[in-house]
């Protein structure tokens, strides 16, 4: 695809084509903050009739449930169709959904467009992490892998400045042609080297290794890698190998924990607590401004992550997240008891949501699935990035839809103080159970891991 330019240049370029497909990603995740507002709009109805908070809560959350019937498949068909294929093929129900949403009059329509929407997300969220990590090099393994929360952060910026200001109709034409431009670009890209190998398609596999790499030695020695790193074991028998379930372990509550930690919550419905808080600023002016903190901390991870490692940068930032929760379950408790919210007070939803925006997109927004893609290998990393992408999707699921629900049973203070509980808790979990993979080989990974790599050549 690109043939100019110096090896490492080739891997940025690749990955960041790869990373286009996280743009839908942001579009879909910030899709519900302004559209269920115009949903709900009850003098200048989109539908056959305004919808209701459940309603809303449905339709915030389906598609993360529905997204999880794919997942039981996505770990096969990646080993089965390739990385990058299931990539374009995550476009497909992404673009029936934005017909659908062009053309509905109907509450029910706007479930089922979601639904497909949940099937593009599992696909696209299980796919290129994958690819970003067999295709990046160790040294900026980190920096390539975060590229797709900056990718999602594009997405979200796009739609946060246009979706409050723009009418239904046209805001979903504009997602329409943006889904279609984006997706055209993933059809030049190579597949993974690994790929091609696992499949005994060698020579294409250092081909494209020496384009990647720029040196056939360095390619050479990389195939012995993938040779080294491979389990003896059979797919079959992945679910058996004790390193690999221990991993899995790991990987299964760091996910969730991703989940728990609230962020969904906070954004899926911005306006809406934005608006619950009576500011004097804007929602639609602060759902942008938070949209540009977003891509910003998502840049900085770029930066950091190689320099730092993976560890520090998650562990301060789920400090910064504890802070920006406790912020909005003190204004919300302070709300509750009827304190005036003037001065400071004011702002203190958009501050703490900020931080909280800011921090996650710098840490595990950005650095999670990359994590979750390093701890695995051989065989057991398209079936270990697609449990972690279910176990996401399901708690995402579980957030959304009842989030609403919980905040009236308990109160919202006592939501986000739950949520300030969850990052410390993550913290502690990533301390002790989570591996630096800084700088380290696949296989310096594993053998991390616990397990015994034996040391032979290349056949």
């Amino acid at each position: 695809m690109y043939t100019f330019g110096s090896p490492i240049l080739r891997q940025y370029l690749v990955i960041i084509t790869a990373n286009l497909a996280f743009v839908s990603i942001g579009l879909s995740v910030s899709w519900s903050s302004p559209v269920l507002v115009k949903l709900m709009n009850k003098t200048e109805p989109v539908l056959s009739r305004p919808i209701t908070y459940e309603e809303g809560s449905w339709i915030a959350s389906i598609g993360s449930g529905c997204g999880l019937i794919l997942n039981f498949t996505i770990g096969f068909l990646l080993d089965k169709l390739g990385r990058k294929t299931c990539m374009i093929l995550g476009f497909v129900p992404r673009l029936v959904m934005c017909f659908m949403l062009l053309f509905t009059k109907e509450v029910w329509v706007v479930y089922l467009a979601r639904v497909f929407d949940g099937f593009a997300n599992a696909s696209i969220l299980a796919a290129v992490p994958t690819y970003s990590s067999e295709i990046a090099s160790k040294e900026c393994r980190g920096a390539l892998g975060t590229i797709s929360q900056v990718a999602s952060g594009v997405g979200m910026l796009i739609f946060l400045s246009i979706g409050p200001f723009l009418p239904y109709y046209e805001l979903h034409v504009m997602y329409t042609c943006i889904t279609v431009t984006i997706c055209l670009p993933l059809w030049f890209i190579p597949e993974t080297p690994y790929y091609l190998y696992s499949k005994g398609h060698k020579k294409k596999s250092l081909n494209t290794l020496i384009y990647l790499r720029g040196s056939e030695e360095i390619a050479l020695e990389e195939m012995k890698l993938y040779s080294l790193s491979q389990p003896k074991i059979s797919k079959r028998e992945i679910f058996r190998d004790r390193t690999t379930l221990k991993t899995l372990g790991k990987v299964v509550l760091l996910t969730m924990l991703l989940e728990l930690i609230g962020y969904n919550a906070v954004l899926f419905y911005m306006q809406t607590i934005l608006q619950s808080t009576h500011t004097s600023v804007s929602e639609q002016i602060a759902s942008v401004v938070n949209g540009c903190i977003q891509l910003v901390a998502s840049f900085c991870t770029i930066f950091t992550t190689d320099r730092f490692g993976r560890k520090p940068i998650l562990i301060t930032s789920l400090m910064g997240m504890t802070l920006g929760m406790l912020g909005l379950g003190t204004f919300f408790q302070l709300k509750s008891i009827a304190v005036p919210t003037v001065g400071f007070l004011n702002f203190l939803p958009l501050l703490s949501m900020m931080l909280v925006i800011f921090c996650f997109n710098a840490g595990m927004g950005s650095l999670c699935f990359t994590v979750v893609a390093e701890l695995f290998d051989g065989p057991a990393r398209a079936v270990g990035v697609s449990v972690a992408i279910g176990v996401a999707t399901f708690f995402a699921f579980l957030l959304t839809k009842y989030f609403v629900n919980v905040s009236f049973a308990i109160g919202d203070a006592n939501v986000y103080w739950i949520f300030t509980c969850m990052c410390i808790i993550t913290i502690l979990f990533i301390l002790f159970f989570i591996p630096e993979t800084k700088g380290k080989t696949f296989t310096e990974i594993q053998e991390e891991l616990g397990r015994n790599i034996e040391k032979t050549d290349l056949k």
